[in-house]
């Protein structure tokens, strides 16, 4: 291998290494700014982020009476109404998002501490 062969193998394995940490980084971002904004509204029951897009959703509980139970079903938060809340984590993944692909990871959060889960 030639000495500019090996030059071009380690720049390209270098630009490899840093497209990776800045897309972990990017997500570490993600889930702190998902987090907080359900620190602040504790209605909001989970963060989803795949197939490019992100959404928060709340629970809906009602009364069966044919099963006499209660059920509940999840809903999506409207961005609209929580745009102030949003604005951070908003502009984050619009800003990076054509480059890192961030909604294109599987992510998901059930409420502010739980775990996060990305392999689903």
């Amino acid at each position: 291998m030639s000495s500019e062969e090996l030059i071009l193998t380690n720049l390209r394995n270098s630009v490899s290494s840093q497209y990776e940490k800045a897309c972990d980084n990017a997500l570490k971002v993600v889930e702190i700014l998902a987090r907080k904004i359900m620190t602040d509204n504790p209605d909001f029951c989970d963060f989803c982020m795949a197939m490019g897009s992100w959404s928060f959703s709340y629970e809906v509980g009602s009364f069966d009476e044919f099963m006499e139970e209660n059920r509940t079903s999840r809903k999506l938060v409207d961005k609209g109404l929580f745009e102030f809340e949003f604005e951070e984590l908003d502009e984050f993944i619009n800003e990076w998002d054509r480059y890192l692909k961030l909604t294109g990871n599987p992510v998901r959060i059930d409420n502010a501490k739980a775990p996060i889960v990305t392999d689903w």
